[in-house]
């Protein structure tokens, strides 16, 4: 019998995938074989033994199209023949085969950006400085143009805002969820918005650490909704709204603190033990006031190749 599939890390689009099942038996089967879905067929990989109990396979890039993988593992020894997951004694290929269930893996293209902000997938949990987006002014989550949620910040209540800053954050509970990239392939930060009831928008955009450094660049969103890259070298440390803001208000520092040793002309950022990603409405990164009548919508920010 079959206990346990142990898969190396997420497949990725483009690379060969090797993967493992570990196989406990009364004796060695005669054949362990892969069968991919593709569409109604099945794709077969044979798996070979590579130590006790282990049988191991490469499933090729060209089998791995970034979306989903659906696969079963077929064992024969003698006349017994085990199908995992269960497919209620059908086989892989016959026409009563089920047509879902199997194991299913997503993969991911190598070149895919890695999302830190998507308005649509995480409007509850985003912090602003006092609680939900109903009892601040300037902030909320409305349907863009297209339909898809966006976060509008409202430049009409930056002059009114603690230190003249309106910021939004989203911070991962535990690491952030690479899919199984190295987080050193990414060069540049995409962020997706556009300027609203004017020509363009200066929202500054930062990556907070762990240890509380921020890394931040103001990116220039244009009425027409372009995606702006910023290289990551183009970051710099700056200051970074503490979120969620004290009750009451004003007792600690507005700003989180930056640790001793960091923010100097050598330092570097480095992705590893990335904790939030935050953007603004403020004059710290625009300059100067931006025209009242603006507001400004966001609607994902991403890691690029």
């Amino acid at each position: 019998m079959i206990t346990a599939v142990a898969m190396h890390g997420l497949p990725r689009g483009k690379e060969p995938w090797p993967i493992e099942v570990a196989v406990v038996a009364s004796h060695a089967p005669s054949a362990v074989t892969l069968h991919i879905r593709q569409g109604k067929e099945f794709a077969q990989v044979s798996m070979t033994a590579a130590k006790a109990f282990a049988y191991r396979a490469t499933i090729p890039a060209a089998l791995l199209k970034p979306g989903f993988l659906d696969y079963f593992v077929t064992i024969e020894s003698g006349s017994d023949r085990l199908v995992i997951p269960d497919s209620h004694g059908s086989w892989p290929d016959n026409w009563d085969f089920p047509k879902s269930g199997g194991y299913r893996v997503p993969v991911v293209a190598v070149d895919a950006p890695l999302t830190l902000f998507d308005a649509a997938r995480d409007d509850e949990r985003v912090i602003v400085p006092y609680g939900g987006y109903s009892n601040v002014t300037g902030f909320g989550i409305v349907p863009s143009a297209e339909g898809d949620p966006v976060v509008r910040l409202d430049a009409a209540a930056v002059a009114q805002a603690v230190e003249q800053d309106l910021p939004v954050q989203l911070a991962w509970n535990g690491a952030l969820v690479t899919e199984g990239r190295a987080l050193d392939q990414f060069v540049a930060m995409r962020v997706e918005g556009r300027a609203k009831s004017g020509s363009e928008c200066v929202v500054g955009v930062m990556l907070i650490k762990r240890d509380g450094t921020a890394w931040g660049a103001p990116v220039r969103l244009r009425s027409d909704g372009l995606p702006v890259r910023v290289p990551l070298t183009a970051l710099r440390p700056v200051k970074a709204a503490m979120l969620p803001r004290d009750f009451p208000k004003g007792i600690n520092s507005y700003w989180l603190r930056m640790p001793a040793g960091r923010g100097g002309s050598a330092d570097r950022l480095r992705l590893a033990n990335l904790q939030a990603v935050q953007f603004t409405l403020s004059t710290r990164f625009s300059g100067s006031a931006a025209d009242p009548a603006v507001k400004v919508e966001i609607a994902r920010i991403a890691l690029t190749v």
